[in-house]
Order: structure tokens, then C-alpha cells, then sequence
């Protein structure tokens, strides 16, 4: 599970270099600000951070009060003081002193200090990201989006030292990407009044399926011994289910913000009886798997709960579908039908393309921005066995 790889994360840190530690100090170039120490078996590194002024930042999502503002500077004050602090001390990596205290505060708030009462606090989390890497509020929900997504891979763009600091990156981009899932849920919510109820029924069947995902992705994705890598691939692979969250309502919550949207991506229909099928040729296949982690058994069991969560949730759309009134419910299914078809993917795929993957593994597996002549003519086996030969 995610939460083992973390523990097992946090205990390679400690054991990592142990040679003479140095010590160095950036020079405060603002007044008023707050020295912080960075600690680590190998290094030190002390630098000076100030918050910037509150009134000149622009709030994609509006501007949360005074005092809520200076409650959520002193709650990563607070962890700015905790002996797990600083799992990047790499200051050449980053673009500044404000962008290797943003990554080093959630790395902090969601990977060490696991007893945080408000690790789960959405709106300071927005607004830490906002705090950031501000940006001009824009008058289309649309562009919004676009704006946060950069905030986002700003945060994620430094550089990648080691095996480490690519795991760290992984799980970061993990827990920023659920964040942006329950932050556009919450919006599609707060906007649905009318329907809030059976979108609320819909987001709860999800998450049922999104836990599903981690037998998945334990032992048909990663394994046991899933190496020094494991984490980039579980991080890709529920990235991956973030997204078809996110295919799954944006368009939706960009329609109900602006009846003018019209949604770009449409696609030839994807019946269900089409993902059962790729569901029963992977179960098939998975007898003659020749990795001995888990058992088949345990493979397929895991694979056949996957898909019945996913059933189960394709019947709760089904039945949000049927209570929404034209064109809302034209934009839901071209949504479910979206979603079908990147899901689609995922399986005649095998769960392949997550991690660090070999070429032969991207030229056989399907791309997302695949035909719909492919999708539906595309068989596994087929490209495999003709990719060996070659």
C-alpha cells in the first residue's frame, strides 16, 4: 500500500549519506523575515523566508480572509520547527528560496508529520499554492483550471537529483493531484445545489472504487519487490485515476458555470459489454503471468474487484445521468463517455506505461490521445507478439 512505501521513504532518508556535514547559510536578503534551518544526516542549510504581503497577491479562488490568512501562516510556521523539516536541503535545484519552502512545507505536512490535525485542510492548502506561485484571477472557469494546473507543475518543476528525489517528486505530484480532484469536486458541488445529492451518492461510489485501485496497483502493477522505482510507478498509476476523475466532471462543471461551454473531446460511443470484455481478456492473460510476487489468484482477485467497483460506479452515473435535465445530461455522458474510453485504455493496456518503463513497453502499450479506430481495433497480445519478433 501507498502508506507502507512512505514509511519505508522516510526510512531511506535517514539512512542516506553519511559522510562530514556541511553547513550553508543564504545570505537574508529580506527584512523581517524567518531563518530556517534545514537538517539532514549529510548537510545543513540555514536561509531566510518572509511570506509575502497579502494584498498584492491575486487569488484564483478569492481571497480568504485576514485572520484565516495568518491562521495558515503559522499552522507551516509550525512546520518550519519540526525535526522532520526538510527533506530537500538541494537549494540549486529550485527556482528560489520561496519555491523550496512551498515543496518542503508539503512534503512536511503530508509525509512527516502524519499526526497534523489539518493535513487534510483543503482551503490552506489552496492558498499555500496560491502563496506560491501567484497568478491573475481570469473570468472564465476554464482558464481558472488551466491556471491552477501551472501553479501545480510549477511546484513540481525543480531538478531531480538522485532515486530519492524522484520517489519524493512522485508522491508530491500524488497528493497534489487528489487535492485538485476533491477541490473541483467540491466546487461542482457547491455550484449543483439542485443535484448535490446525487453527485455527493456519485463522488462516495468513486472513492470506493479509487480504494480499490490499491490492490491493483500492489500486485498486478508494482509487486512485492516493485525496487527503487515503486513509487514513481504508484504515483503514476493513481495520477492516472485522478485524471479520469477529473475527465469525469470538469466539462460537466465547466457547462454549469457557463452555458456556453462546448466540451472539445467527443468520441465514438464505448459500451459497456467493450469494457467487460477487455476486463475478461485480462483475466484470461493473467494465467500466464510469469511474475511470481503474488498468485495468479490473488492477481485475478484483485483485478475482478476492480471491476466490480467500476461497474458499480458506471450505475451511479447512470443514475445521475437520468435525473439531469437536456443539455446537462448530454454534457454527463459525453463525460462517463470520456472516462470509459481513457479507462479503456488502462486495461488493454495491462496497467503497462506506469514508472520507469523500457521502450518496448511504450511502443507496445496504447497512447491516451490513441484513435478511436485503434482503441477499438487494438489487441495486446497481437502487439506484443508482433513487437518480439521484430
Amino acid at each position: 500500500m501507498i502508506k507502507n512505501c512512505i514509511l519505508i521513504l522516510v526510512v531511506g532518508l535517514i539512512m542516506l549519506g553519511c559522510g562530514n556535514r556541511q553547513v550553508r547559510q543564504i545570505e537574508q536578503v529580506r527584512e523581517d523575515s524567518t531563518e530556517i534551518t534545514i537538517k539532514t544526516p549529510y548537510d545543513t542549510v540555514h536561509f531566510k523566508f518572509k511570506w509575502r504581503e497579502t494584498d498584492s497577491i491575486p487569488y484564483l479562488f478569492g481571497k480568504p480572509s485576514k485572520d484565516k490568512i495568518a491562521e495558515y501562516q503559522r499552522r507551516f510556521d509550525s512546520l518550519h520547527r519540526t525535526e522532520r523539516y526538510g527533506f530537500y536541503d538541494r537549494i540549486g535545484y529550485f527556482r528560489d528560496i520561496p519555491h523550496i519552502t512551498a515543496v518542503n512545507d508539503f512534503v512536511t505536512l503530508w509525509f512527516a508529520n502524519k499526526t497534523t490535525p489539518y493535513q487534510d485542510d483543503l482551503n490552506m492548502i489552496l492558498w499555500r499554492i496560491n502563496e506560491c506561485y501567484p497568478l491573475n484571477c481570469s473570468t472564465t472557469e476554464i482558464d481558472r483550471y488551466q491556471r491552477f494546473s501551472e501553479q501545480i507543475d510549477s511546484l513540481l518543476s525543480y531538478s531531480l537529483g538522485s532515486q530519492w528525489d524522484a520517489n519524493i517528486q512522485a508522491w508530491l505530484a500524488t497528493k497534489l493531484h487528489e487535492c485538485k480532484v476533491e477541490i473541483y469536486n467540491n466546487r461542482l458541488l457547491d455550484c449543483n445545489n439542485k443535484f448535490k445529492d446525487i453527485l455527493v451518492s456519485e463522488h462516495s461510489v468513486w472513492i470506493e472504487y479509487e480504494k480499490a485501485l490499491h490492490d491493483v496497483c500492489d500486485k498486478i502493477v508494482v509487486g512485492k519487490h516493485g525496487g527503487s522505482g515503486a513509487p514513481i510507478a504508484y504515483g503514476d498509476f493513481f495520477i492516472e485515476s485522478y485524471e479520469q476523475r477529473l475527465i469525469s466532471l470538469l466539462d460537466y462543471y465547466f457547462t454549469v458555470g457557463d452555458s456556453n461551454y462546448q466540451p472539445t473531446e467527443r468520441h465514438r460511443l464505448i459500451p459497456d459489454k467493450m469494457i467487460h470484455r477487455a476486463y475478461s481478456d485480462f483475466f484470461d492473460e493473467l494465467i500466464n503471468s510469469d511474475d511470481e510476487d503474488y498468485s495468479v489468484e490473488e492477481k485475478q482477485c484483485a483485478l475482478k474487484n476492480d471491476m466490480r467497483f467500476w461497474d458499480k460506479w458506471m450505475a451511479e452515473r447512470r443514475k445521475v445521468s437520468a435525473q439531469l435535465p437536456m443539455p446537462l445530461k448530454k454534457v454527463y455522458d459525453n463525460c462517463t463517455n470520456n472516462l470509459k474510453r481513457r479507462k479503456l485504455i488502462q486495461i488493454k493496456s495491462r496497467y503497462w506505461g506506469y514508472g520507469i518503463c523500457s521502450s518496448f513497453e511504450l511502443d507496445c502499450i496504447l497512447k491516451k490521445d490513441c484513435s478511436d479506430e485503434e482503441l477499438f481495433s487494438y489487441d495486446y497480445q497481437t502487439r506484443y507478439d508482433a513487437l518480439l519478433i521484430k
